[in-house]
């Protein structure tokens, strides 16, 4: 439920989806992605709208380009289940799932 960004933060999640998570009383995964590199260099401010897609960006000519990058290095963490059944208000729950992807996420300096 996160929306993307220029890669320099993790913005709020929206809490959308978490209602039906709650209602179904099921475990959330998450996960948090860190783009490193493109082609060897180092992901950085001048090199980031390569792969992040954000703004007024237009979606089909970005993920041509993206497609055409080669090799791009990509870190997954995935996180402990956030259990659904424990946190019932879809705020608070879309909070804590914020936080735990913003914890591990390393932003584009």
């Amino acid at each position: 439920e996160a929306t993307s960004t220029n890669g320099t933060s993790v913005i709020p999640f929206r809490t959308g989806m978490f209602p039906a998570a709650i209602e179904a009383q099921t475990p959330i995964q998450c996960f948090t992605i860190n783009y490193r590199k493109i082609q060897g260099e180092e992901l950085s401010l001048a090199n980031r709208d390569r792969i992040f897609y954000y703004a007024g960006m237009d979606l089909v000519t970005h993920l041509k380009s993206l497609c055409e990058l080669g090799t791009i290095r990509v870190e997954v963490e995935w996180h402990p289940m956030v259990l659904a059944d424990t946190i019932t208000d879809p705020k608070l729950l879309a909070q804590k799932c914020h936080q735990t992807v913003a914890s591990t996420y390393k932003p584009v300096i």
